[in-house]
């Protein structure tokens, strides 16, 4: 009997494997689960839990020292001794810090309804005179599935702001976080075709572009055109860590837990009383200021790969920050 050649025999490897209805069906089975896994969203948990390990890796990084946080904290609160404040309190926090020689100012605090005739009108004037302010729109609650309704700050306010932004969180990811930020919003809710977003005559720049926008004095339209609607967030996050104090109770020395985060807020208290420290104003000269709460009762936070509840003024911070190094 004859030897089977050595290429007769791949020849018939190779024809069995082609007529193994198995590997046949278990390579589309494999296709199809793949597919359904993607249309279901599993593999976008694993990205976000990857990408939040990574953030976790490199650390805290400091933001761009253009981008100032002025906050509503706790001291502050305590005190003015009730939050949300009168409206009177934000005319000194707007002059202060055009004194201080802010180039935009960036509130993502909502004064949607007139309040008291004699403190909306401090706060229009503030407003006017500093030339610099952006203030904040919100999306109606009871909008319709398929669209978005923007409720801006009242008409004489609007009039006298140099622009408005939408302070929304719109894109959350099922565990709450935020890890991508719109640039722009259109009456249709599409937020990742900019096409829809740039033809909507309704459109609304998100907050961080606005300010952004304003600072560089550049249109909205014109981030969304070279980056795109929306971008994944590269947060800059904080770093915490407990120290040893000076103070001994009981034979034992207190330790103290610290946090040092990326955007290093300044109190509004301190800007309000005009009671900067001289490094407070050099950051404030030139910058771009956000002004938000902090405080956890204001109900305004997101976690991150770095805290449970970060304040969403960070976010806006964030964006900013993306944007301006280009680095999402």
């Amino acid at each position: 009997m004859a030897d089977t050649k050595p290429a007769d025999k791949k020849e018939e490897k190779k024809k069995k494997k082609e007529s193994n209805p198995f590997r046949v069906w278990f390579t589309v089975a494999l296709a199809l689960g793949l597919v359904v896994f993607t249309l279901n969203g599993h593999f976008d948990a694993f990205e976000n839990r990857w990408e939040d390990r990574m953030h976790l890796e490199r650390g805290m990084r400091p933001g761009d020292p253009r981008i100032v946080l002025v906050a509503l904290d706790d001291r502050s609160i305590s005190a003015i001794g009730t939050y949300p404040w009168p409206r009177r309190y934000y005319g000194p926090l707007i002059r202060n810090l055009k004194k201080a020689g802010a180039k935009v100012i960036g509130f993502d605090v909502l004064f949607l309804d007139p309040s008291r005739p004699e403190e909306d009108a401090a706060l229009i004037a503030a407003t006017k005179e500093a030339g610099n302010v952006i203030h904040a729109v919100e999306i109606d609650p009871d909008t319709p599935i398929n669209v978005w309704r923007f409720t801006e700050c009242f008409g004489s306010l609007k009039q006298a702001a140099a622009g408005v932004g939408v302070v929304n969180m719109v894109l959350l990811d099922p565990d709450g976080a935020v890890r991508q930020a719109p640039l722009m919003l259109s009456g249709v809710k599409n937020v990742f075709d900019p096409q829809i977003v740039l033809a909507d005559p309704d459109r609304h720049a998100t907050l961080g572009v606005a300010v952004l926008s304003a600072y560089e004095g550049r249109t909205p339209e014109s981030y969304v055109q070279e980056m795109g609607p929306v971008v994944r967030l590269n947060i800059c996050g904080q770093r915490d860590w407990d120290e040893k104090s000076n103070v001994v109770i009981n034979g034992e020395q207190l330790v103290v837990h610290k946090t040092d985060k990326g955007f290093k807020p300044i109190s509004a208290i301190d800007v309000i009383k005009d009671t900067l420290k001289d490094s407070d104003r050099a950051r404030l000269k030139g910058s771009m200021v956000l002004i938000g709460s902090t405080a956890i009762g204001a109900f305004d936070h997101y976690p991150t790969p770095f805290a449970p509840q970060a304040p969403g003024m960070e976010v806006h911070a964030n964006l900013n920050d993306n944007l301006l190094q280009r680095n999402y």
